[in-house]
């Protein structure tokens, strides 16, 4: 059996690593610094993790010529801005958004939770995006231009661990259909 690299944490390393190293042939190679595309940070005096794709993001802002962009502080266009009428005839075009927005998801769904909502609206008109939709998106490359370093935080305060969860419904402000989102 041959595995690239395996990640390991815990509070007795050093027996992990000798049992481990007894049964198969192993190479230390030090403190995670990136895996997966993703920048790993690590404080073991406050007992926080961070997760970050800045990487990620400057490649992201680069492929649609946003690198040098001016950041905004907000990534979400109105919703009153995204409706469904004005429909990109060219194909390419409608490929080049479903792209885009693919592109975006993917980093919500990895470390971007922050963007979860503006992503759901844009990911609503991949059938029949418009010069709106594509506006939509540049806004959130703005965004992400200044907020390139965000990611998830995990850690505790104290000596308690809690896990904090909020959740912010939007209700009824598609105006496309009345319906409403929830991420």
């Amino acid at each position: 059996m041959h595995v690239n690299d395996l990640v390991i944490g815990g509070s007795n390393l050093d027996v992990f690593r000798a049992q481990s190293s007894s049964v198969f042939d192993m190479k230390n190679l030090g403190n995670l610094g990136y895996v997966l595309g993703m920048k790993v940070t690590i404080n073991t005096i406050k007992f926080v993790l961070s997760i970050s794709k800045e990487l990620y993001i400057n490649s992201l802002l680069d492929s649609f010529g946003m690198g040098a962009c001016k950041p905004i502080s907000t990534p979400q266009v109105p919703p009153s801005k995204l409706l469904s009428l004005a429909i990109t005839d060219s194909e390419p075009a409608k490929i080049h958004y479903q792209r885009a927005v693919g592109l975006l998801n993917y980093l919500v769904a990895g470390t971007r939770p922050d963007l979860a909502y503006s992503a759901s609206c844009i990911s609503q008109f991949l059938s029949f995006p418009s010069h709106d939709h594509e506006l939509a998106f540049i806004k959130v490359l703005r965004y992400l231009k200044g907020t390139r370093t965000w990611g998830l935080w995990l850690g505790r305060r104290g000596d308690i661990f809690s896990i904090i969860a909020n959740c912010d419904s939007d209700w009824g402000s598609n105006y496309s259909s009345r319906s409403f989102s929830m991420v």
